[in-house]
């Protein structure tokens, strides 16, 4: 079964973020680049500043390493520190276009 990682980076980091997940098993990601719209009353989001701007990058993995990947993503993007980042995972029940990495 696949999981969806997704890490929300500030701009510039999602190349660390990258390249230690591809050293614990991710074998690649998309990275999409946006910045926050939100006013400073909002301006925090599960606890996170919203910066101007963010890189979201997105990993589909087998669940067997999700854990491990995770945890080097949170430790590479600093994001104990505040405002720095998140990182979260979702189960996905279907996907479809992967190549058979998975099976």
């Amino acid at each position: 079964m696949e999981v969806l990682i997704t890490a929300i980076t500030n701009y510039g980091q999602s190349e660390e973020v990258l390249e230690v997940a591809r050293k614990n098993g991710a074998r690649g990601a998309t990275i999409i680049k946006g910045h926050g719209t939100v006013s400073k009353e909002a301006a925090k989001f599960f606890g996170v500043a919203i910066e101007p701007e963010k890189e979201i990058v997105l990993f589909v993995v087998d669940k067997a390493i999700e854990a491990s990947l995770m945890e080097a993503i949170y430790q590479a993007g600093n994001f104990e520190k505040a405002g720095a980042g998140i990182v979260f995972s979702q189960p996905l029940s279907m996907t479809r276009g992967i190549s058979s990495e998975f099976e």
